[in-house]
């Protein structure tokens, strides 16, 4: 029937159901625990045959049982026929239902035009409700791996961690943690996600057929950006057939995900290679700001590249430096609660005062470069005051 149905010959496995009896005029329930041990039916067509064709049957109250992608869980596929990612629940590294990622490459040729790629793709957004700070983000999954025996071993398995730099909403940076089989090619990694700019590879070992192995990993501490997606991927560069035939899979399972959580920002403040800042307010002359943190951190305004072009940096207890552009200045002074930054015109000022508002220290400079932004670096808290004349 397939060549009637789907416009081309499939693989036929025919199946008697279990103790069924051709009997006329009764109707009779038919059950298949299960179609197929991998993948997913595409198709169900109910059909009879009769060799006089006087048969006629009547088919009712059809219902399905399906292990169906969780919300968050969505698909990237790129591959041969049967190139698919889907829940599978009989197999898994531990213990069953899994995330499975089944890929066949799409010709026999250069891994660059024939490679396919097949990945299960964890939305973090979706699933925890916000996006979490990239900076020192650590996961750990579990994946089985299994091979036809027909295909060649040129292939890899990788979780990619996906992560937006520069707060536009889209990937832009992908961190790949990848294991290979390469018995029989030099493998292949491919980015998930189609806006990615910068992918950085770290390799974890081999692996071998019909064996489970750790996929974990970190991200650098201070990475700058969120995390809005982790990839469970699979990539085929060698080979191509109908059917199963040149398959591999990886059943994914017991994934982890370990990251620091923060209070929201308030409104109109970033975070980015360890600053925290905001835009200058409009008509803001004076910004008082009392913070704290780990030696050294600082108060400063920032140009559009978040470069320092005026500030206060706290050294050590008591031991401040003043930076102007390039040059700065150092002091030994006490008692410093308040730090008053101000944007003069010509010349930029920092005041330091005590609680009481007195003032401890005073500098001065040229104004050394336009500010673009206010804001803080390695602090762990922070007040602060802005004061100025209505725009």
């Amino acid at each position: 029937m397939a060549p009637v149905i789907y416009g081309r010959n499939n693989p036929v496995i025919a199946r008697v159901a279990p103790g069924f009896t051709n009997v006329a005029n009764v109707w009779r329930t038919i059950t298949i625990p299960q179609v197929y041990a991998t993948g997913l039916v595409v198709g169900v067509a109910f059909t009879a045959y009769s060799s006089p064709g006087v048969a006629k049957i009547w088919w009712d109250n059809v219902y399905f049982r399906r292990c169906a992608l969780p919300s968050h869980i969505a698909a990237v596929t790129r591959g041969g026929s049967v190139t698919m990612a889907y829940v599978d629940d009989t197999a898994s590294p531990s213990w069953p239902p899994s995330v499975a990622a089944e890929v066949d490459a799409r010709c026999a040729g250069s891994p660059t035009a024939c490679h396919g790629l097949s990945a299960a793709v964890y939305d973090v957004v979706a699933r925890l409700g916000h996006p979490v700070a990239a900076s020192s983000l650590s996961f750990s999954a579990l994946g089985l791996y299994v091979k036809s025996s027909a295909d060649a071993r040129n292939n890899v398995a990788y979780v990619s961690v996906g992560v937006d730099t520069d707060g536009d909403g889209y990937v832009d940076t992908e961190f790949v943690y990848y294991r290979s089989d390469t018995v029989d090619g030099p493998g292949w990694v491919v980015p998930v996600f189609p806006t990615t700019l910068t992918v950085y590879t770290y390799g974890l070992g081999s692996m071998a057929p019909n064996s489970s192995y750790v996929w974990s990993g970190s991200l650098p501490p201070g990475q700058q950006g969120s995390v809005l997606y982790v990839a469970f991927a699979v990539v085929d560069a060698s080979g191509g057939a109908e059917g199963v035939a040149d398959d591999f899979w990886v059943y994914w399972d017991d994934f982890s995900l370990n990251y620091y959580a923060c209070d929201p920002l308030p409104n109109g403040w970033m975070v980015s290679a360890g600053k925290l800042y905001r835009g200058l307010v409009p008509g803001g002359v004076s910004y008082a700001a009392s913070f704290t943190g780990e030696y050294p951190y600082g108060f400063y305004f920032f140009d559009s590249s978040l470069s320092p072009v005026f500030g206060v940096r706290v050294e050590s207890t008591d031991t401040y430096s003043f930076a102007c552009g390039s040059s700065s200045y150092t002091l030994t002074v006490s008692g410093v609660h308040w730090v008053d930054l101000r944007l003069l015109a010509g010349v930029h000022e920092a005041i330091l005062r005590d609680s009481s508002g007195y003032i401890r220290a005073r500098y001065m400079c040229s104004a050394s470069g336009g500010a673009s932004y206010v804001g803080f670096e390695g602090v762990d808290s922070f007040t602060l005051n802005v004061w100025g004349v209505q725009p």
